[in-house]
């Protein structure tokens, strides 16, 4: 796994803290190219903690428990999501966007990057842009994903173009 993975996109000051301290637990286990659950430590990223969601993966069957949720994303959030499983929230189970990216991360072990739309509190949100980086655990498989998650507003939409209706030329 190299640096290389993300070189042709703008990366958050967040998310290269992240990842440079992802890609430095990679050393001595190439068995399994990414780093282990167990070597990982939250708090040589505990500045980042705010932005970050740590999922464990439950299997038979798969889903993707909420074992740690950062601070700002957990005021984004439509609703207190520690401790859940998103197979129970609407929008975020099986077949869902984010539920196919994560199994895509967990399933291929590559760390991947994705925007989604914004559905939360802040209605000046527009887009949400997550970075998902696989943990390995014990029984040679991937059993964690740390995300680092950025919120993105609305774009000016520049003068608001009146709607033709009755009494308007």
């Amino acid at each position: 796994m190299s640096k290389t993975m993300f070189e042709d996109i703008v990366l958050t000051q967040t998310k290269k803290q992240v990842l440079d301290y992802w890609l430095s637990l990679i050393v001595g286990t190439a068995e399994t190219n990414i780093p282990l659950f167990g070597d990982f430590d939250i708090l040589e990223i505990s500045l980042c903690l705010p932005n970050l969601v740590l999922f464990e993966v439950r299997t038979e069957p798969r889903d993707f428990y909420y074992r740690l949720i950062g601070s700002n994303v957990d005021q984004h959030n439509t609703d207190a999501f520690t401790g859940r499983v998103m197979s129970e929230l609407s929008g975020k189970g099986p077949g869902s966007k984010v539920w196919d990216f994560f199994s895509s991360v967990i399933d291929t072990g590559a760390p991947a990057r994705r925007e989604i739309p914004y559905v939360g509190r802040n209605k000046d949100f527009e887009r949400i842009e997550i970075m998902a980086l696989p943990l390995g655990g014990d029984a040679k498989r991937n059993d964690h994903i740390l995300v680092v998650t950025d919120y993105f507003p609305k774009e000016a939409r520049g003068p608001q173009v009146p709607r033709r209706g009755k009494g308007t030329a």
